[in-house]
């Protein structure tokens, strides 16, 4: 089990509230805090909306992609934030204890009402284990003019 201190999410970007969030800290979130079995997840994992981790660390009017990443599997994707917002979750708990590395933990997206990877942009392929970094984006994507 891990420290309950140490730092397992960094928002960073263009946000006005650049954050570093422990297990303890994302704890004490918990008007915002949801049993994701309530929305059809298979585990009663626990976490926070994106929208509510946007009332935190306030993105700038401009925002209009997100990144999610993740260093233990050297993968990331950019997503529409206005998209996601609404449909995404910070998991980072299961049941009363930290989610664990074989649950995708420390902290994985959950995406409710996900497809098949490849059929949507917001499909099964975004909800990332392991992620320890959202990084809010402003301007054209990559391929965009």
């Amino acid at each position: 089990m891990s420290d309950k201190q140490t730092e397992i999410l960094r928002i960073t970007g263009s946000v006005t509230t650049p954050s570093h969030w422990s297990y303890s800290d994302l704890r004490q979130i918990l008007s915002q805090e949801l049993d994701l079995s309530t929305l059809g997840a298979r585990w009663p994992y626990g976490g926070l909306p994106l929208i509510a981790v946007g009332e935190i660390v306030k993105p700038h009017a401009s925002v209009n992609r997100i990144r999610l990443c993740s260093s233990a599997d050297n993968f990331e994707r950019t997503v529409p934030w206005q998209a996601v917002r609404d449909v995404g979750w910070i998991v980072y708990r299961h049941g009363e204890q930290p989610l664990d590395r074989d649950q995708g933990g420390p902290v994985r997206l959950w995406i409710s009402g996900h497809t098949p990877c490849g059929i949507t942009e917001l499909d099964a392929c975004v909800n990332i284990k392991f992620l320890d970094t959202l990084e809010f984006l402003t301007g054209a994507s990559h391929g965009e003019a």
